[in-house]
Formats: C-alpha cells, sequence, structure tokens
C-alpha cells in the first residue's frame, strides 16, 4: 500500500511525505467542527493527548488511526492526508 512506510517494518505506519499536511489538516477541520482535542478524542476512541500529539507533529499515526480519526471528523481519508 502506497500510505506504509518502506521501512520493512509495516504495521501500519506512513511515510513521513504523507504526513506533511496531516497535522494542519488534523487541526483545520476539528476547529471547523467545533470540537476540543477531548471531544475529537471522545469520537475516535483515542487518548486527548494523543491528539494533541498529532496536531503538534510530534507523534505519527498509524493507517488504523487516521481512520478512526476521519471518520470522526466525517472526512475522507484521502482528503485529512491532503
Amino acid at each position: 500500500m502506497a500510505l506504509l512506510a518502506q521501512t520493512g517494518d509495516h504495521r501500519g505506519c506512513m511515510s513521513r511525505d504523507v504526513l506533511v499536511s496531516f497535522a494542519p489538516n488534523l487541526r483545520r477541520r476539528r476547529k471547523e467542527l467545533g470540537l476540543s482535542q477531548e471531544q475529537l478524542g471522545a469520537r475516535a476512541n483515542i487518548q486527548m493527548a494523543d491528539i494533541s500529539r498529532y496536531e503538534s507533529g510530534g507523534r505519527d499515526p498509524r493507517i488504523s488511526t487516521v481512520a478512526r480519526l476521519a471518520e470522526a471528523l466525517d472526512m475522507p481519508i484521502a482528503d485529512l492526508l491532503a
């Protein structure tokens, strides 16, 4: 899959190239919906601290996490990563 890192470790991690716009897109969409990080975390079953790390670029999500976030934000995965 093109979104998986080509590092030999295929546990669902994405390449750095794909993640470049993830953090700002995540924050922008969350704010568009008027959600706090805590509310988004509850919707996606992800801890608020992890939402904060994803938005700041301090932590890279697995593709399964991106899928849960996209669903919680009511948007396609591709738009979250675009």
